[in-house]
């Protein structure tokens, strides 16, 4: 009997490493007003463009990177809406200053998770890369790395975490 619980335990260990469960200090799964608050703390008053299904902010620092958009998306289930994703976007003149940022973070995500991947190259001419694991679905990836040229003729790279969808967690 021991080692069955030893084994169901390691195996909860072993799906919820490197699985992303919070992002900005929110965790996915978080009702709206929750969130809300958790993310004024840390930021500062939201976007007038916010509304009751997105919370965005503009010009933020988060983990060693200035990025232009961070958006939060929420589920809605029921009466309550359920952070269910979080993608942050950072803006340049270049596809060479894009592809060096996207270079860098895909760097430093996998030495953090181990286990980004190079996907096909995009309309855009970028690399895709997916990572981490969906902490409600360890057969599923955790995020999405790409890089895209906006119409203005900018160009962005953009971690987009989840949709997780929050109503198979309730």
């Amino acid at each position: 009997m021991k080692i069955i619980i030893l084994l169901c335990l390691l195996l909860t260990a072993a799906l919820s490493m490197n699985a992303q469960k919070s992002v900005c200090g929110v965790d996915f799964g978080t009702k709206y007003d929750k969130a809300e608050a958790i993310l004024e703390n840390i930021f500062g008053t939201k976007a007038e463009d916010s509304n009751s299904t997105t919370i965005y902010y503009y010009d933020k620092q988060y983990k060693d990177y200035s990025w232009n958009t961070l958006r939060f998306n929420f589920q809605q289930l029921q009466t309550e809406r359920i952070f269910n994703e979080c993608t942050l976007t950072k803006k340049f003149d270049t596809p060479e200053e894009a592809s060096e940022f996207l270079d860098q973070l895909v760097k430093d995500l996998q030495s953090k998770y181990g286990n980004v991947t190079k996907s096909d190259v995009n309309r855009h001419g970028f690399n895709d890369y997916y990572g981490g694991k969906n902490p409600y679905d360890a057969s599923r990836r955790g995020f999405m790395i790409f890089a895209m040229k906006l119409s203005s003729g900018k160009y962005a790279v953009n971690i987009s975490f989840g949709p997780y969808n929050m109503a198979v967690t309730r």
